[in-house]
C-alpha cells in the first residue's frame, strides 16, 4: 500500500498568512469605526428590523469597533396607522452608546466605560378598539388565546396537611458572581416619554416624563464600592373633558392638573458587610417648581372634612341641649328644697342661679372649621428631603412642603411591594384659626394641625385624617370652656353641670369615634358582659374538672381492666408451657 508524504508549509509563509489575515481584521475595525457599517449592510439590518417590528424603520449610522464597542445613531420607529405622523415618530433615539475596554478579559474583568441612551423620545396612545382599550404597542405583544381549555371539575380532595413554613428567598452573593464588572457610567440621558390616553369614559389624559436623567456611575461589583445615583425628570398629568380642547385642566376645569420638577442623588451600596445582596443607601430628594389640582387624596379629605364637622355640630348642639337640662334641674331642685348654691359667701335662690345660668356666653359654641385650604393648588418653590433604602424599605424621616394656605410635614416609608405607611400632619395657616374651635387644634405660631395617616399602596392609596384625635381635642376643649363658664356663672353646681355632661356623652358616643364616648357608652353594657362571661367561665372550669374527674376514674379502670387480662394471659402462657414440658418428658420416657 501507497502512503503519500504530509504537505507542510514553510514557516515563512504561514507568518505571512497570518500577517495578512491580521491586516484584513484592523483593516474591517477602522473602517467601521470610522465610517459605520457599509450601506448595503445596514439596509438588511433595517429590513429585518422592520420586518419583525411590523412598522418602518430608520437608521442613520451603525459604528462598530471590535476592541471599543458601538455607537447607533438616529433611530425611528413609526406609529402604524391611524397614527403614523412624519414628525412624530412612535419611538426615536438620537444614539446608543456602548464603549467597553476588553484588554483584562483574560483575568475575568469586563470594563464598561459607557452605555448609554441619548435622547429617546417614546409616544404611547391608548385608545379604544371594538370597546376594547389597547395601546399603539399593543400587537407587538404575545397574543392573548381567545378561548381557554375548559377546567375539568374539581375532584374532593383529601384534607391538606399543615403547610410548611415557606422557605426563605435565594440569596446572591458576591462570590457568586464569577466576572468583576466595572462600569463607570451607565442610564438614560435627555430622555422623555409622552403617554395620551383616550380610553377612558369621561376624560382624556395626557402624561409626560420629561428631560429624564438617570446616570449610575462607579459600579464595582468585587470591590462593592458605593454606586453614584442621579436622576432628575420633569413629570406633567393633564385631564380634561372628552370633546374639549384645551392646554390645561385648569381651563377644563377637570379633576386634575399635576406639574412636577425631582432630582434626586446619594449613593448606594449593593452588598452588605457579609457579602450577600441587600441594597442600602442614602439619597437626597428635591422638587421644585410643583403644582398639584385636584389629587384623588384631597377629594378623599374633603369628604372627610364634612364628617368632622358634622360631628363637632353635634356635639355643639349637645352642650346647648345640657345647659337647658341643669336649668330645669336647678328649678325642681329649689322647689323641693334641696338647692344651696354658695356664690361670694351668700346663699341664693335658684331663680338667680337660672337667671345667671341664661346669661351665660355660649358663643364659644359657634366656632367651625374651615377647609378653604383644602380646595387650594398645591404649589410650592421647593421641597427637600432625605431618604434611606433599608430592608426593603425606602425611608423618609422627614418631609416638609410650603404651600398656599397650608403645608405638610411627617415621615413614613414605601415597601418593595409598593404598600405605604406615612404620619403626616396638614398644617393649614394661622388664617383659618377665627375662633374657640379651631383654637383646640393650634400650635404655638397659631396654625392648625391635622393628623393625617397614608397607608394602602401606590397604585391604590388611602388617606385619612385621625378624626378621633381630632375630634377629642375640639370636644375636650369645648367641654373644658362649658365648665369654666359654669363655674363663673354658677359656682356650686358646676358638680351638676359634670353630671349632666357625662351624661350626655353617652348620647355622643353615637356619633363620634373617641375612646371616652365609647366608654361611657359601652361601660355599662361591658362590665354586664364581663360579669356574664364570668359567671360562664366558672361553669366551663367546673364542667372541665367533671370531665377530667371522670377521666382519669375510666383510665384507672381501663388500666386495671388490662392489668387483669395481663395476668390471665401470663398464667395461660405458664400453664401451656408446664403442659408442652410435661408432654415432652412424657414422650422420651418412652
Amino acid at each position: 500500500m501507497r502512503v503519500g508524504k504530509a504537505v507542510t508549509l514553510p514557516l515563512k509563509i504561514v507568518g505571512w498568512i497570518l500577517l495578512i489575515v491580521l491586516v484584513i481584521l484592523i483593516g474591517v475595525n477602522v473602517y467601521l469605526c470610522y465610517w459605520g457599517f457599509p450601506p448595503k449592510v445596514k439596509d438588511m439590518i433595517v429590513e429585518q428590523m422592520a420586518k419583525q417590528l411590523r412598522r418602518q424603520v430608520e437608521v442613520k449610522r451603525v459604528g462598530f469597533c471590535i476592541l471599543k464597542g458601538f455607537v447607533v445613531r438616529g433611530v425611528k420607529i413609526y406609529h402604524k396607522k391611524p397614527f403614523y405622523n412624519k414628525e412624530k415618530p412612535f419611538v426615536e433615539i438620537k444614539a446608543l452608546v456602548l464603549k467597553y475596554d476588553l484588554s483584562e478579559l483574560l483575568q475575568k474583568k469586563i470594563k464598561v466605560e459607557k452605555l448609554t441612551l441619548e435622547y429617546p423620545y417614546i409616544r404611547i396612545k391608548r385608545y379604544m378598539v371594538k370597546k376594547q382599550a389597547v395601546f399603539n404597542f399593543s400587537d407587538l405583544l404575545p397574543p392573548v388565546p381567545k378561548k381557554l381549555a375548559k377546567a375539568e371539575p374539581e375532584k374532593k380532595k383529601p384534607t391538606p396537611k399543615k403547610a410548611a413554613k415557606p422557605s426563605a428567598p435565594p440569596t446572591i452573593s458576591k462570590s457568586q458572581i464569577p466576572i468583576d464588572l466595572q462600569v463607570e457610567i451607565v442610564g438614560l440621558e435627555n430622555a422623555n416619554i409622552e403617554i395620551e390616553d383616550t380610553a377612558t369614559p369621561k376624560f382624556n389624559e395626557i402624561y409626560k416624563l420629561e428631560n429624564v436623567h438617570f446616570l449610575v456611575e462607579n459600579i464595582k461589583i468585587k470591590d462593592n464600592a458605593p454606586l453614584s445615583i442621579k436622576t432628575g425628570f420633569g413629570l406633567s398629568i393633564t385631564e380634561y373633558a372628552k370633546g374639549k380642547k384645551v392646554k390645561s385642566a385648569e381651563e377644563a376645569k377637570t379633576a386634575k392638573d399635576i406639574n412636577i420638577e425631582a432630582l434626586i442623588e446619594g449613593t448606594l451600596v449593593l452588598f452588605d458587610k457579609k457579602g450577600i445582596l441587600n441594597p442600602s443607601g442614602q439619597f437626597v430628594l428635591a422638587l421644585k417648581n410643583g403644582k398639584f389640582t385636584g389629587i384623588q387624596a384631597y377629594e378623599e379629605l374633603r369628604n372627610q372634612a364634612e364628617d368632622i364637622n358634622k360631628s363637632v355640630t353635634k356635639y355643639q348642639e349637645g352642650l346647648v341641649k345640657s345647659l337647658d337640662k341643669i336649668k330645669k334641674q336647678a328649678a325642681k331642685l329649689e322647689k323641693a328644697g334641696k338647692l344651696g348654691v354658695k356664690m361670694g359667701g351668700v346663699t341664693d335662690k335658684a331663680a338667680s342661679v337660672v337667671d345667671k345660668l341664661s346669661s351665660m356666653d355660649m358663643s364659644f359654641i359657634k366656632g367651625a372649621l374651615e377647609w378653604k385650604f383644602l380646595s387650594e393648588t398645591l404649589e410650592f418653590d421647593e421641597i427637600q428631603t432625605k431618604i434611606k433604602i433599608e430592608n426593603g424599605k425606602v425611608i423618609t424621616d422627614e418631609i416638609a412642603a410650603d404651600s398656599k394656605g397650608f403645608r405638610v410635614a411627617g415621615g413614613g416609608y414605601t415597601a418593595m411591594d409598593t404598600t405605604l405607611a406615612y404620619n403626616l400632619d396638614l398644617l393649614a395657616d394661622k388664617e383659618y384659626n377665627k375662633n374657640q374651635v379651631t383654637k383646640a387644634l393650634a400650635t404655638e405660631d397659631g396654625s392648625l394641625k391635622f393628623p393625617v395617616k397614608v397607608s394602602g399602596t401606590v397604585s391604590a392609596m388611602k388617606i385619612k385624617f385621625e378624626k378621633a384625635e381630632i375630634l377629642k381635642k375640639i370636644t375636650d376643649s369645648l367641654k373644658e370652656q362649658f365648665m369654666n363658664q359654669m363655674k363663673t356663672k354658677a359656682g356650686g353646681i358646676e358638680d351638676l353641670a359634670k353630671q349632666m355632661l357625662n351624661k350626655y356623652l353617652g348620647d355622643y358616643a353615637k356619633y363620634a369615634d373617641t375612646d371616652a364616648a365609647k366608654k361611657a357608652l359601652t361601660g355599662a353594657a361591658t362590665a354586664k358582659l364581663d360579669g356574664a362571661k364570668a359567671k360562664l367561665d366558672a361553669e366551663k372550669a367546673k364542667l372541665d374538672a367533671e370531665k377530667a374527674a371522670a377521666e382519669a376514674a375510666a383510665k384507672k379502670k381501663a388500666d386495671a381492666a388490662k392489668a387483669k387480662l395481663a395476668a390471665e394471659k401470663k398464667k395461660k402462657e405458664e400453664a401451656a408451657k408446664k403442659k408442652a414440658a410435661a408432654a415432652a418428658k412424657k414422650k422420651l420416657s418412652f
